[in-house]
């Protein structure tokens, strides 16, 4: 998938993450990342803003992952979860492991299993949810 043409308009840097630093991330969040959202992160590390006039979204840079999953105590509330990043308002997403890393979106506060809302089954339908429909209607 060519992240790139996704991203009209969003602020995002080309990414420069090694082999190194992928290991060092996948050691800080306990497991390792899915395969899309690696790819992902090779092109682009994060990026920030409004996604084809849809959804506003905040995809943190691989090497705030660990950082932010420790700040948010993912483990402690939502150990088989990761987050990676935010809607800039009341909700992160996630990758849900005990779903087969589908994305979901859950409160930052209440953050709870039973609160998370599926929003789609990979990283690369995620990014085209986010640019063609609103990922707040059911």
């Amino acid at each position: 998938m060519d992240f790139s043409k996704y991203l009209n308009g969003l602020k995002y840097d080309k990414s420069n993450l090694t082999d190194k630093d992928f290991n060092q991330i996948e050691s800080e969040v306990g497991f390792p990342l899915p395969s899309e959202y690696k790819k992902f992160l090779r092109e682009i590390d994060g990026c920030e803003g409004l996604f084809n006039g849809k959804n506003y979204a905040i995809l943190w840079k691989g090497k705030e992952l660990g950082e932010y999953n420790a700040k948010y105590q993912v483990k402690e509330f939502l150990e088989d979860m990761l987050l990676f990043g935010s809607d800039g308002g009341g909700e992160a997403f996630a990758f849900d492991k005990m779903n087969n890393m589908a994305i979901v979106r859950v409160p930052f506060v209440g953050m709870e299993r039973e609160l998370a809302t599926y929003i789609t089954s990979s990283f690369d339908s995620f990014i085209i949810a986010l640019c063609e429909r609103d990922i707040y209607e059911s």
